[in-house]
């Protein structure tokens, strides 16, 4: 029986893979080896620092391997000598190692598209991070943000580290703070929620205000907590890129064809703290354009829209009011008919199950699903599924280049 391991070669605090992330990656690895009835074996960085560990037990190996890990880079090199392997978040030889990952250049393009949208101007981008994702997260975000017209300018402090050790961050923050004040970009973007947590701590303390001095904008998800603003953010899909990670590798076991890089679609999740021209819901067409964007972007995450008149700053009762003037609907109404219509798409083009399809249209049981769709198209989705008849297609890459998971078009 073939065996598997994951390896994770990032301490548990890392900001560049924080512990959650990681958790939903492991989950979507687990899903699919579990599926093949195959055992998994979990290592991380305390059973590989310090001593040379072997391959053989192994028929593969899943690995979030660290650039700047040396010692555990020249392992990960040996070990993809002898045995498939599969590498993710981290992909240090290019295309000649299969990889899953984030698609950062995505990232980084939605996060300038936003910036612009929101009248942002001039920007910082600031690592703390010696990884090469991160280096990929500011080159692609420089490129991106040159064509919308910003101003952006690269600051690294992930040098900091060898001089202070563990004061870096808080360290780090206070001298981007401190260039900030000269320089008064409109705008950071952060390789990791974990360093702009500890600029937003350190700003707000200094009297600065969020994000009427500085629109914030992070990574991965995971900020630290209390944060007084919320942080808007970057939000990957650690397990696609799990499942990913596991199909890959197990169909190179298998010598099936396989593609070297699979790249999946992460979300920008806007929070209050990237705002500008629509803090406070700016104009009403301004309004209408950025809830129904969020509403496209966030459906199936009931939590998010939730705090969209916080994200605004707005009482609940004016975002109310604002609402129905812009769209001629109560919220829950409108939010319901554009989940029902990506219902409906994916009960005619997939062959998920109705569960699976209300879960995932952010329906919170199957009786509330089956109630709000039979209102809206006079039918059960099962009937609506015999009418329409299953036309599932599979997309497929035609020219070779990479293939990229998890994306969707919107309405």
């Amino acid at each position: 029986m073939l065996k598997i391991a994951v390896i994770n070669g990032y301490n548990h605090w890392s900001h560049s893979l924080p512990n959650e992330y990681w958790v939903k990656i492991l989950s979507g690895i687990h899903d699919i080896v579990s599926a093949e009835g195959l055992p998994l074996a979990c290592l991380d960085l305390g059973d590989l620092a310090g001593r040379a560990w072997s391959a053989s037990p192994f028929a593969g190996f899943i690995g979030a391997i660290p650039s700047s890990h040396a010692a555990l880079g020249a392992e990960w090199a040996r070990a993809r000598k002898r045995v498939p392997c599969v590498s993710i978040m981290s992909c240090e030889d290019g295309d000649r190692v299969a990889y899953v990952g984030p698609d950062e250049a995505l990232a980084m393009r939605e996060i300038a598209d936003h910036l612009a949208r929101e009248g942002h101007a001039s920007c910082f981008f600031a690592a703390l991070s010696a990884e090469r994702f991160s280096a990929a997260r500011r080159a692609s975000f420089l490129r991106f943000a040159g064509e919308k017209k910003i101003a952006a300018e690269a600051l690294d402090y992930a040098p900091l580290y060898g001089k202070v050790r563990d004061r870096a961050p808080d360290e780090a923050a206070r001298e981007l703070l401190k260039m900030a004040l000269r320089r008064r970009p409109r705008a950071i973007v952060f390789d990791s929620d974990f360093f702009a947590s500890r600029f937003q701590r350190a700003a707000i303390a200094g009297g600065m205000r969020v994000p009427e001095d500085f629109a914030l904008v992070g990574m991965n998800d995971a900020p630290e907590h209390p944060l007084k603003v919320p942080l808007s953010t970057i939000r990957h899909d650690g397990a696609m890129i799990g499942r990913e990670a596991a199909r890959l590798l197990l169909a190179r076991l298998r010598g099936e064809p396989t593609r070297p890089r699979v790249l999946v679609a992460s979300s920008l999740i806007i929070r209050r703290s990237s705002l500008g021209r629509s803090l406070l819901g700016g104009s009403p067409a301004q309004f209408r354009e950025f809830v129904q964007a969020q509403i496209r972007e966030h459906f199936a995450f009931p939590e998010t829209l939730r705090l969209l008149p916080q994200t605004l700053a707005m009482t609940p009762a004016t975002f109310s009011r604002r609402f129905k003037e812009a769209f001629g609907a109560g919220f829950v109404s409108h939010v319901n008919r554009h989940r029902i219509a990506q219902a409906a798409h994916l009960l005619a083009s997939t062959d998920d199950s109705i569960l699976t399809i209300a879960l995932g249209t952010g329906f919170n049981s199957h009786t509330h699903f089956m109630t709000f769709f039979r209102r809206e198209k006079g039918c059960t989705p099962s009937e609506f599924r015999a009418k329409r008849g299953l036309r599932w297609k599979k997309s497929l890459d035609r020219d070779g280049k990479e293939l990229v998971a998890g994306r969707h078009e919107r309405d």
